[in-house]
């Protein structure tokens, strides 16, 4: 009887671990599966955050390069493309600023 009786529990404790390890790699499937569909959400979510920031931005910020240099030319060209009454606007507010528009810098240094 006490041979059955350890055949029993020898049984017994080989099916606890055939269990355990069917439970643990259900669990560890169920985790992993958990964990990598959680892990998409959230590349996903961060990417619509990153195009909501980026469109949010567009709406809202003007970038003003102010390191931008114009040589002459330049200056001439955007002055080319005013209106008379915006030329004629320009030319005043020039004038204010102690700017004449009948003499230039060079023939100054030559006086």
């Amino acid at each position: 009887m006490m041979k059955e009786d350890l055949k029993t529990i020898l049984y017994m404790g080989l099916g606890v671990l055939s269990e355990t390890n069917e439970k643990i790699k259900e669990a560890k499937d169920d985790l992993y599966n958990k964990g990598k569909e959680l892990y998409e959400k959230g590349v996903i979510a961060n990417d619509e955050l990153k195009h909501n920031i980026n469109a949010a931005m567009k709406d809202r910020v003007t970038v003003v390069n102010v390191n931008s240099k114009y040589d002459k030319d330049d200056i001439l060209k955007k002055f080319d493309t005013l209106s008379s009454n915006e030329k004629k606007e320009l030319l005043k507010a020039l004038n204010k600023k102690g700017w004449n528009d009948t003499e230039d810098e060079e023939s100054k240094g030559k006086q």
